[in-house]
């Protein structure tokens, strides 16, 4: 069996992005576009609130269409710089205790 990985080319590589402080209405925004508040469509919804490519804005829809490791890449980014809140937080904000201690 013969198996071939294609690889998508990008009309432009990224070459900068900037990644800027979250407000309140960034996660009630991408909370109501992506649906809720965990998951990849949640990353890509908040990404596209906040994040300025090559110094433009992308969609929600262009920011799904990114090369996964991209995408990765910039979610990482996001949890190590302590731009998002913690896990508990959003899971106090979106209803959902997920702690593993519950008092």
């Amino acid at each position: 069996m013969k198996i071939t990985v294609a690889k998508k080319t990008q009309g432009t590589a990224i070459k900068e992005v900037k990644i800027n402080p979250v407000t309140v209405q960034d996660i009630i925004d991408a909370s109501r576009l992506s649906g809720g508040m965990e998951g990849a469509a949640f990353m890509a919804a908040l990404l596209s609130q906040i994040c300025e490519f090559d110094g433009e804005k992308k969609t929600y829809e262009d920011v799904t269409g990114l090369a996964a490791a991209v995408f990765f890449d910039l979610s990482a980014a996001l949890v190590t710089s302590g731009v998002l809140p913690s896990e508990g937080a959003l899971s106090t904000l979106s209803g959902k205790d997920t702690s593993p201690t519950k008092g």
